[in-house]
């Protein structure tokens, strides 16, 4: 039971950390591009 619970947990802040990394790798990706845009 709580073996579970911390697994769900662990996949709940890993699916957040990624989404984070992916939030902002698109956001540089959307300055870089405005910048040269500019």
């Amino acid at each position: 039971m709580s073996k579970t619970h911390v697994g769900w947990g662990g996949g709940i802040r890993c699916f957040l950390k990624n989404t984070f990394l992916f939030l902002l790798k698109k956001m540089r990706e959307i300055l870089l591009e405005f910048h040269a845009f500019n």
